[in-house]
């Protein structure tokens, strides 16, 4: 039978009792809607975060955890996962304090501890923690994966090459299709000299991940490099499209287009990126080669010595400076150059033998310092304090490394960091 609103009013207003359980019933009815809503919410974005994380796309992942977390703070699961999103970023401090979190809410499962030992070993304490990260391999759980990620990243950054490879094989035969895996094999196989198999992987890389632009251009550098600019062409006009303001990308466009024989367009492109910046060293070198295959050395002359004044340590632009001064018959000044060149030709191919040395004796810090040294005496500071660096992770104590960066401090005027340095040396 059907009742008025009014009706029912007034039954609730004679049965206070019945009023007060009805009352309780519709809040608590809606309190479980809203409890409800928050948890398909919360699923939904965590669900598009694991879908992030497996697209590598950790800033879309870590926002979609901060919405999970605002409506379920205290859930340690969702923390572990916010831990993992923000140390795969490479926001160390953020991961610690989720990890923290998942502790204090009382997960402290093998995922959490394995989680805590991939932290630390981003954090550059590997030794501490690479015998447990290969034992965890060695179980082939669900977590392989991960393991495989940040063990090869760590043997790389340490120029371990050779475990590093063996690490990407594995990890390429559980996920084929895996572009940062391939990148990195690229990365290798191009420290290694070895152009086709650096050319193979980035392709693998770009069929898997076209937006990747970085590892597109270093395939460009490497196929001008061979001499096929043909091939350059196509992916520098895609690099183009979406970073047409790039220098790097106008100077390699200007280049692919040079080698192609079309000057006009590489000389339109490099003069535009001069007029902005006047001081680029590889346009101003790429410039000058423009003016030499147009037959005109001596304005070539002048942009080439600009190029060296800007870029002194750059074997491609002393080279193309001693290609124009022969021309120009200026041998005496052509046979300065030449020296140069001669020297950093000898560097590389030392560089070279070293990179076999550390390959067949990885936790030699000899080859390691010599690596830094030589990096450090052609210009590539950030380089040569790396490789220095690894050395004395192989060896805090070793005397070569200390007196190299001792050396190296003192010339740059910090003398509190050589004094540091030269402590080791007189056995403080």
């Amino acid at each position: 039978m059907f009742r008025s609103p009014l009706s029912i009013l007034i039954v609730l207003w004679r049965r206070p009792l019945a009023s007060l359980l009805a009352a309780a019933l519709l809040s608590l009815a809606g309190w479980g809607g809203y409890e409800g809503y928050k948890s398909l919410r919360a699923w939904n974005h965590e669900r598009a975060a694991r879908q992030a994380l497996a697209e590598r796309n950790f800033k879309a992942a870590r926002d979609h955890l901060r919405t999970c977390l605002d409506l379920r703070p205290n859930k340690a699961s969702t923390h572990f996962l916010a831990a993992q999103a923000a140390r795969r970023d490479g926001d160390l401090n953020a991961a610690e304090k989720h990890l923290l979190i998942c502790q204090r809410l009382g997960d402290v499962t093998n995922d959490v501890t394995l989680e805590w030992a991939l932290l630390l070993a981003q954090r550059g304490k590997l030794v501490e923690v690479e015998e447990y990260l290969n034992r965890r391999l060695a179980e082939r759980d669900v977590n392989t994966p991960l393991i495989l990620e940040e063990l090869s990243w760590e043997y790389l950054r340490v120029h371990r090459l050779a475990e590093a490879g063996q690490l990407l094989e594995a990890w390429l035969a559980l996920e084929p299709n895996n572009s940062e895996a391939w990148v990195r094999k690229g990365w290798i196989a191009e420290h290694l000299f070895n152009h086709a198999a650096a050319l193979e992987a980035y392709g693998k890389a770009l069929d898997l991940h076209p937006d990747r632009d970085s590892v597109r251009l270093r395939l460009v550098e490497i196929l001008l490099l061979t001499n096929k600019p043909g091939d350059a062409l196509g992916h520098l006009e895609q690099l183009c499209e979406r970073s047409s303001d790039d220098p790097a990308v106008v100077v390699t466009l200007a280049r692919c287009h040079r080698q192609l024989g079309h000057l006009d367009e590489a000389r339109a492109l490099l003069d535009d990126l001069l007029a902005a910046r006047p001081r680029h060293s590889q346009a101003l070198s790429e410039r000058g080669m423009v003016a030499m295959d147009l037959n005109k050395p001596d304005q070539a002359e002048e942009l080439l010595r600009r190029a060296a004044d800007h870029g002194p340590f750059d074997k491609q632009i002393l080279f193309n400076l001693y290609q124009c001064l022969e021309r120009l018959d200026k041998k005496d000044e052509a046979a300065k150059v030449q020296a140069r060149l001669k020297e950093n030709e000898a560097d590389l191919k030392r560089m070279r033998d070293i990179m076999k040395d550390v390959l067949r004796r990885p936790h030699d810090p000899a080859p390691r310092c010599e690596a830094g040294k030589i990096f450090l005496r052609n210009g590539f500071t950030d380089d040569g304090l790396h490789w220095l660096g690894t050395a004395l992770q192989e060896d805090s104590s070793h005397q070569p490394t200390h007196q190299a960066l001792a050396d190296y401090y003192d010339q740059l005027g910090n003398a509190e960091l050589a004094a540091r340095h030269k402590s080791f040396l007189a056995g403080k």
